[in-house]
């Protein structure tokens, strides 16, 4: 998936229903049990709360159990593998992006800067992630999202409970977090095509 443009898929979480969204695998790095752990602390506090997952993998059954056992299985909506354009439409709709990536406690493996988490800043979502590798250099906490600790769910149960109660606030960051994340991705792209024409140069010299 590329990172959207300006002006495309472009959410409207000020005036949106307080619906999360979580895009991504199923696997011990996304942390998606940490998640619907947060949303299940946050709806108890917030009525109309839903966490919408898209993606599958070898931790869907858990997950699945996991909403079943804290009572939440009308709040999550595990909705498998969807289009790109599937998930710019549920976007459009959504408050928030939530996603509660860790190290793998197993492998030790981490990611990189989620594509998924620059799309949805991009396209106008508050994110609310974790700090984790490339994350908190594309989120900015207090200002385009928050950030919690690995792990710290609580933490994250409260930005939701803070978003789905001050919609205000969710535009304000989402719009905040658009214009930062598509000018960062510009100016990289700028720099990925000046690099590209000065090894070109080095490699031909005229």
């Amino acid at each position: 998936m590329r990172p959207q443009q300006p002006g495309h898929g472009t959410g409207e979480p000020g005036k949106s229903q307080p619906l999360f969204v979580a895009v991504g695998a199923f696997d011990e790095r996304k942390g998606p049990h940490f998640t619907i752990q947060a949303l299940a602390k946050a709806a108890a506090q917030v009525n109309g709360m839903e966490l919408h997952m898209v993606g599958d993998g070898p931790l869907w059954e858990r997950c699945k159990k996991l909403a079943r056992e804290l009572g939440v299985e009308d709040r999550v909506f595990f909705l498998g593998k969807k289009t790109l354009q599937e998930i710019h439409d549920l976007e459009r709709r959504a408050r928030a992006f939530v996603q509660h990536s860790i190290v793998a406690p197993v492998t030790g493996d981490s990611e990189g800067t989620p594509v998924a988490i620059v799309e949805a800043s991009a396209a106008g979502l508050p994110v609310i992630a974790t700090r984790h590798a490339g994350i908190k250099d594309t989120i900015i906490h207090g200002k385009t999202g928050f950030l919690v600790g690995e792990t710290d769910v609580d933490a994250m149960a409260e930005y939701m409970v803070l978003l789905a109660s001050e919609p205000e606030l969710a535009g304000t960051l989402g719009a905040a977090g658009a214009q930062f994340t598509r000018s960062e991705f510009a100016q990289e792209k700028l720099i990925h095509t000046l690099w590209g024409i000065l090894s070109s140069a080095w490699e031909n010299p005229q």
